[in-house]
């Protein structure tokens, strides 16, 4: 939670504005959840995070055993 000294106008429409995001972001997220292909993708990046995740950690591995 930021705290903004003085200005109260400002922080208020931050606040403002991150709840429109936070609700327009959750709408397209439900579009987009409504959508085979997407959920799809998502299973596949991170899949792919995965992986590459496990490589760095057999990498770092490797090094320490030298």
């Amino acid at each position: 939670m930021q705290v903004f000294v003085g200005d109260r106008h400002a922080w208020r429409s931050s606040v403002l504005s991150k709840a429109t995001a936070n609700v327009l972001n959750a709408r397209q997220a439900q579009l987009r959840s409504s959508r085979i292909e997407h959920s799809e993708y998502i299973v596949r990046n991170v899949a792919d995070q995965h992986v590459t995740h496990h490589s760095m950690i057999s990498c770092d591995i490797g090094r320490q055993g030298r």
